[in-house]
């Protein structure tokens, strides 16, 4: 996208959701019980993209900067009219102190995330910003951030 979207979105590193994943299997007082695996603050892209601008944009990756309030998604069904311009409140609580986990800050596991697809070849040329479609309406989906290298 040229913009960036008034959106909120969670965050987790995916080391932590695999630790996370792998502390409930080893504790039996956890079977059958489901957790909100995040690192807890919602975040707005807008937040995000300024993350991975101070981190990147003096490198010469292409990074919006326009922030679109104005919802022109005309399809009610489409997730992102949903939540245009809604904060996600989660609350964490519960799987720290059921499974005693620390999540890395935000800040971590956004650069963790986009320093790893660098790294890996997967971001030649995409740009900044690819969101995920979800599965299943209203429910969160992942968002996956990407960098564009200007020509």
């Amino acid at each position: 996208y040229k913009f960036i979207p008034f959106l909120s979105a969670t965050i987790v590193d995916v080391r932590d959701a695999a630790a996370a994943h792998i502390l409930a299997m080893e504790n039996e007082k956890c079977d059958g019980k489901r957790y909100i695996c995040i690192q807890g603050e919602s975040l707005w892209y807008e937040k995000i993209v300024a993350i991975l601008r101070n981190e990147f944009g003096s490198y010469g990756y292409n990074i919006p900067s326009v922030v679109v309030k104005e919802n022109f998604m005309q399809d009610p069904k489409n997730h992102l009219f949903l939540f245009w311009g809604k904060e996600f409140k989660l609350d964490n609580s519960k799987i720290k102190k059921e499974l005693g986990i620390t999540f890395r800050p935000v800040k971590e596991a956004i650069l963790g995330m986009a320093y790893s697809l660098i790294e890996q070849g997967e971001i030649p040329n995409l740009s900044l910003i690819h969101i995920s479609e979800p599965t299943r309406p209203l429910y969160i989906s992942y968002a996956v951030f990407c960098l564009k290298k200007k020509k």
